[in-house]
């Protein structure tokens, strides 16, 4: 073995064959491999469908006893507007499972394929990690083709490309409620671009987003329709052509909690606006959204709320609370509250 460890990181969103030649390759490389799977306590949506759990039984389905006593799997959370701490948090990780391996000061290769502008992340990680990445990907095979496929309504014996353990679960997979759910949401997005599809170049949506925040809660919904039906939010909606940013975002918040605060006086006491724009934040497409601020004075009781327009409930939740579900909310909406209940 040339090196003590290997690490590969992905999504594995499911697991298919191209994943598994790279892990079985890094096990050629090293002794050890981590396997850090990401998009950790996200939301599901027919991008992450499946938890980091359930992502670890498909890849240990697809390996030997002795792959499976080689390997450590560890989960990390998304920070779209934080790659720093995305890096550190991989580094951490990293290290406890070298600890519990028994491994200091290891020689550690980075394994992985080079396939697009979502692998800026080889460059960043820490620079005593040798790198033994693939520069040619495997172009018949992605994990979004596959997905594809599932929600369409193809049958996972059909599916080219993925391991036999990850067939079987799919196909318990296509059984559940949440398959049935997922699909329904997958075709909303599909239907929801269609409507573009005739335009000469991809559109840009605008957004406004409003975060409330009052004796340490934070002003949530609960999303009434699809994308995201079920899913936490903040309140907010798409811009007007009309309309302000302050506008938009003031009236979207009356219409969807009929918050008891006069809205003249909500636009006095906006604390900041912020632009959040990863452009992997929404599955509706590229989608710009500002973020507001409205820091209510502590004290005295939170103002009543109701949910309207397409919420199906709005009610305050302690902000604590709100980190504790972050797999409950909708795009990045956790990672906005987190932006602003950090700062005010």
């Amino acid at each position: 073995m040339r090196y003590q460890a290997s690490v590969f990181i992905g999504r594995f969103q499911p697991l298919h064959l191209a994943h598994l030649k790279e892990i079985k390759r890094s096990l050629t490389l090293a002794d050890k491999l981590v396997i850090v799977i990401g998009s950790y306590r996200s939301s599901t949506t027919p991008k992450n469908p499946f938890t980091a759990e359930q992502r670890e039984a498909m890849i240990r389905a697809s390996l030997s006893e002795e792959e499976n006593e080689r390997i450590s799997c560890v989960y990390v959370r998304d920070y779209l507007y934080n790659d720093t701490q995305w890096f550190s948090d991989v580094g951490r990780l990293v290290d406890q499972a070298m600890a519990a391996w028994g491994l200091k000061n290891a020689t550690i290769c980075l394994t992985g394929c080079n396939k697009d502008t979502t692998s800026y992340y080889i460059a960043s990680l820490p620079d005593h990690w040798k790198r033994e990445i693939i520069q040619k990907p495997e172009k018949n095979l992605s994990a979004t083709g596959i997905r594809e496929k599932l929600f369409e309504g193809v049958e996972p014996k059909k599916i080219k490309g993925i391991p036999l353990g990850v067939r079987t679960y799919l196909e318990q997979y296509k059984t559940t409620e949440a398959f049935t759910k997922m699909k329904s949401e997958y075709e909303h997005y599909k239907s929801y671009r269609k409507n573009f599809e005739s335009l000469p170049y991809p559109p840009v949506f605008v957004t406004t987003d409003a975060v409330v925040i009052k004796n340490g809660h934070v002003l949530v919904v609960e999303r009434g329709i699809n994308p995201g039906k079920g899913l936490l939010g903040l309140p907010g909606g798409h811009l007007d052509v009309q309309e302000s940013i302050l506008d938009s975002t003031v009236r979207e918040l009356k219409e969807e909690t009929k918050i008891n605060v006069n809205k003249d006086y909500l636009k006095t006491i906006v604390s900041e606006t912020k632009v959040f724009d990863h452009v992997a934040r929404s599955l509706r497409g590229r989608t710009i959204t500002h973020g507001s601020c409205f820091k209510l004075p502590d004290g005295g009781p939170l103002p009543e709320v109701k949910g309207g327009d397409d919420a199906k409930h709005a009610f305050w939740i302690p902000i604590i609370e709100a980190y504790e579900r972050c797999d409950e909310f909708f795009e990045d909406h956790i990672h906005i509250i987190n932006y602003f209940t950090r700062r005010y």
